[in-house]
């Protein structure tokens, strides 16, 4: 049973699957995007249920797909990992 579509933007393909395995075995759908660039044309064209966000190396901004995300989708929740 799906109960929702999760994006999952990482700059780690190691973190990518590990989050996405726990969150797959739980009954989501994975999106997966390890650019600030794929994470925000996602929240551009799908259906989001939630949002996950890596802040990791100052290359990678998590913080520009939180705040796209807060501008095309303010209903959807977000989670920052650090």
């Amino acid at each position: 049973m799906e109960t929702g579509t999760v994006l999952l933007v990482f700059e780690e393909l190691r973190d990518l699957e590990t989050y996405g395995n726990m969150l797959c075995s739980l009954g989501y759908r994975i999106l997966v995007c390890n650019s600030t660039a794929e994470g925000i044309k996602a929240l551009k064209t799908e259906d989001l249920s939630f949002v996950i966000v890596r802040q990791g190396t100052p290359a990678f901004e998590g913080r520009q797909v939180l705040e796209k995300a807060h501008e095309l989708r303010p209903n959807v929740p977000a989670l920052i990992i650090a």
